[in-house]
């Protein structure tokens, strides 16, 4: 699996997201939400308690300021009677005023105390679970880079074994070449004997001599001689259609590539100097769109196996002779 596939699977593949996260986490890490969650909800409950008590103060000190106002009005109905009992009870409700007030201040302070306190706490446990989470986030970011690089190495360990394959395709790709040919040289009679009668694969020995005799006579160069003696495959015989005798030049390909098509049309051309008219062949398992195209210009024929079991093949030009 490639990198791109597996970074897209775990961006699309819940399932397989949720095995990587248990594979790569530890416990710790994966039950960091649950207990981030629960710390939370306990901070929540009591903060929650908090503000039920100081409503609950508030009511008290609305019920005492009732009270208080009521005692106003007595104290007021009394000084109405007479000035020196307002006097009086005005000097006794001022001193409870300013006791009233010197014990609210000291209430409130105190209140200012434990709200700070309070307050303190909450957030001394926020800033630890910050803390927390911080280093639990820093060791998730650490395996994340230890995955982050193993990923990296199993992707050049793909990269390698992707350059193994490659090369066994080609070396795969040459023994299959080689098993067509060497089929090629037993069996090309019976492959070209739609278009041919009485043909017959000219050896090495006789092929030699054919050389040696066409250099001697100045038709060919040694050099020419030596590329039509590796040649796949050569073979005389007659064209069914008028009887002519021809001579075809092959080149065997597992695959048909482009210099396979100017191979078989230079050594034909070559092997037409000896005064036989001389066919150029490719023939192969399979052949691109535009190589095909080039050998149709250049008057090679095409021969592919369609159907290996059976040993049929198809033409794909009409310059095959039918």
């Amino acid at each position: 699996m490639q990198t791109d596939d597996l970074l897209r699977r775990l961006q699309y593949d819940q399932e397989f997201r949720q095995e990587v996260r248990r594979l790569v986490l530890s416990e710790e890490l994966l039950t960091l939400p649950e207990k981030t969650e629960r710390l939370r909800a306990e901070l929540h409950e009591e903060i929650r308690r908090f503000w039920q008590g100081l409503d609950a103060w508030r009511e008290e000190m609305r019920e005492g300021f009732a009270v208080m106002r009521e005692e106003f009005s007595r104290v007021w109905d009394a000084i109405s009677a007479t000035r020196q009992e307002m006097h009086e009870e005005f000097s006794r409700v001022w001193d409870a005023i300013s006791a009233t007030r010197q014990e609210m201040h000291e209430e409130i302070r105190e209140l200012r105390t434990e709200m700070r306190e309070e307050f303190s706490r909450v957030w001394d446990a926020i800033s630890a679970t910050r803390q927390e989470m911080h280093e639990e986030f820093g060791r998730l970011w650490k395996g994340f880079q230890e995955v982050k690089e193993q990923l990296s190495l199993m992707s050049l360990n793909l990269e390698k074994l992707a350059t193994i394959v490659e090369k066994q395709s080609v070396d795969i790709g040459d023994l299959k070449g080689r098993l067509l040919e060497r089929e090629w040289r037993d069996k090309a009679p019976a492959f070209l004997s739609r278009w041919f009668r009485g043909l017959r694969v000219i050896d090495y020995p006789e092929l030699s001599r054919m050389m040696e005799k066409a250099e001697a006579e100045g038709l060919l160069t040694e050099e020419e001689g030596t590329q039509l003696m590796v040649t796949d495959v050569i073979a005389e015989g007659r064209l069914k259609k008028d009887g002519t005798v021809s001579r075809v030049v092959v080149e065997v390909s597992w695959t048909i590539g482009r210099s396979d098509v100017q191979r078989a049309r230079e050594r034909a051309q070559i092997l037409s100097r000896l005064g036989v008219p001389t066919v150029a062949i490719v023939c192969g398992s399979a052949i691109g769109e535009q190589v095909l195209h080039e050998a149709a210009e250049q008057n090679v024929w095409v021969l592919v196996d369609g159907a290996r079991k059976d040993n049929r093949f198809y033409s794909f030009r009409s310059q095959l002779l039918e």
